[in-house]
């Protein structure tokens, strides 16, 4: 939201948060399931790679956190469906 000036950051009580937790939950399964039929061999590839070498990362919780989103982030890309990135972007905002 804006005053005309700044961005301000709207703070989310309990509810909204797990409101916002559904919906985010319902667009990522949308985005797996268009990944699944959408993506190509290469995309594949990356996310198998990916998820690879998270294994490594098992001790280090913030490095694993950061990698957790990064694979989201090929999958939400491996949709081929834009609106539903846009979406995604939206609702994950509040957790970065």
């Amino acid at each position: 939201m804006r005053d005309g000036r700044s961005l301000i950051v709207a703070a989310l009580d309990h509810n909204q948060r797990a409101e916002l937790y559904v919906v985010h939950a319902g667009l990522e399964a949308l985005a797996a399931q268009e990944a699944v039929r959408h993506a190509i061999g290469e995309e594949v590839r990356v996310l198998s790679a990916m998820l690879e070498e998270d294994r490594s990362l098992v001790g280090d919780p913030p490095a694993l956190a950061r990698a957790n989103r990064r694979v989201h982030r090929q999958i939400h890309l491996a949709s081929h469906n834009r609106h539903l990135v846009q979406q995604l972007d939206l609702v994950t905002a509040p957790w970065r």
